[in-house]
């Protein structure tokens, strides 16, 4: 997921909690921490969403 605003934060969290791996990026590092303490990837280049696991 690109943006962890409202939204992507949001779509994220449900997607986690239906089960699925889901990896996370912003440009605020606060947000893919917060993201990654609930169980999501964190990528810190959008390069890396790219990749696979």
């Amino acid at each position: 997921m690109v943006g962890l605003g409202r939204m992507g934060a949001g779509l994220s969290r449900r997607l986690m909690r239906d089960g699925h791996t889901v990896a996370v990026h912003d440009v605020s590092h606060d947000a893919i921490q917060a993201l990654a303490a609930d169980g999501a990837i964190p990528v810190h280049e959008p390069c890396g969403l790219c990749r696979g696991p």
